[in-house]
């Protein structure tokens, strides 16, 4: 895929990470709603920069922490269509335990997996019933 049809699913999320809303202008509020062991939980935050189809920031944070969480995604051309990398800053800031980074990082790496499986899914309806 192109960064271009990379970025169009990282912004419409709805078949990678429908938990979270936003839309893709600066200064959108932002939420991220889940539930874990039957309780529901939320982030809030807003977007902070958007330069398509390369770049994507936000600021989030939950209840109990002390600041927001940075949030930077790009997507660039890369030899089989389009790279994106995820980096989030503030742990430190927020004087979070380590487990928290690694908490997140794990969840970083679930999203981009499913936005992966949704871009394959993607790049198949394009090209339509396989003979």
């Amino acid at each position: 895929m192109t960064p271009l049809e990379v970025w169009r699913l990282l912004v419409d999320r709805s078949a990678w990470w429908p938990e979270l809303a936003f839309d893709a202008v600066s200064g959108s509020p932002l939420r991220e709603t889940w539930t874990e062991d039957g309780r529901t939980f939320e982030a809030l935050g807003r977007v902070v920069a958007v330069d398509p189809p390369r770049h994507l920031s936000f600021e989030w944070t939950e209840p109990g922490w002390s600041a927001l969480l940075t949030v930077a995604i790009t997507v660039e051309p890369a030899a089989a269509g389009a790279a994106v990398t995820v980096t989030e800053q503030g742990f430190i800031r927020i004087g979070a335990e380590e487990g928290l980074r690694l908490e997140h990082e794990a969840g970083w790496q679930q999203h981009l997996v499913r936005l992966r499986g949704a871009s394959i899914e993607a790049a198949r309806s394009r090209r339509g019933p396989q003979r």
